[in-house]
């Protein structure tokens, strides 16, 4: 089951493992919680994971060596749109492919021109492309939306006065996990290794 645009679950699968919640009261909550864990999953695993688009201010600025492909920084590829060199020129389509999966560009070289390659240098191509997963994976979208409806959970205990205790400096202690927890991390990273 796909997830939305923003995030790895939606609100309706959240409010799915809580069944106390049947409106809209919280939505936002909901929501927020679900940009919080999306970024946090996505930081915690090194990959982005929601579609997004890498161009004008956001493109993707690589080093260029003459040794191997180029390397972008996001993947899957979803669409390419183009590579720009260091002066700023359209590099020509035909010259390269590019491994949508593995997000390497390869230089198509000829057997008659020895010459060609990348230019070596930091920081002296601009990809402008999309990455990220078109579908959420559904295990990650799972884990995704277990652990927002924990943290909701805690935050509306902790609204109603439940399952929450004093500390000695005067902070509040909730019983209910909010953490990622250790298996939940190890899913999640088990999964990512493989792509």
């Amino acid at each position: 089951m796909p997830g939305n645009a923003t995030g790895l679950t939606t609100v309706e699968l959240v409010k799915g493992d809580l069944p106390s919640i049947k409106d809209g009261t919280y939505d936002k909550v909901i929501g927020d919680k679900i940009r919080q864990i999306t970024d946090e999953i996505e930081q915690g695993i090194d990959l982005k994971i929601i579609v997004r688009n890498y161009s004008g201010e956001d493109a993707d600025v690589i080093n260029g060596s003459d040794l191997g492909p180029l390397v972008l920084t996001h993947r899957p590829v979803v669409e390419f749109d183009e590579l720009l060199n260091s002066s700023g020129e359209v590099v020509d389509a035909d010259s390269y492919s590019v491994a949508k999966e593995s997000g390497l560009i390869v230089y198509a070289t000829s057997v008659f021109d020895s010459s060609a390659g990348w230019a070596s240098g930091f920081r002296n191509y601009t990809a402008k492309y999309s990455a990220g997963f078109p579908v959420i994976p559904a295990g990650v979208e799972g884990i995704a939306t277990e652990i927002v409806a924990r943290r909701v959970s805690a935050v509306i205990k902790n609204a109603v006065g439940v399952a929450s205790e004093t500390a000695e400096g005067g902070g509040t202690i909730t019983r209910e996990s909010r953490e990622i927890t250790k298996e939940e991390w190890r899913k999640l990273l088990t999964w990512s290794s493989r792509i």
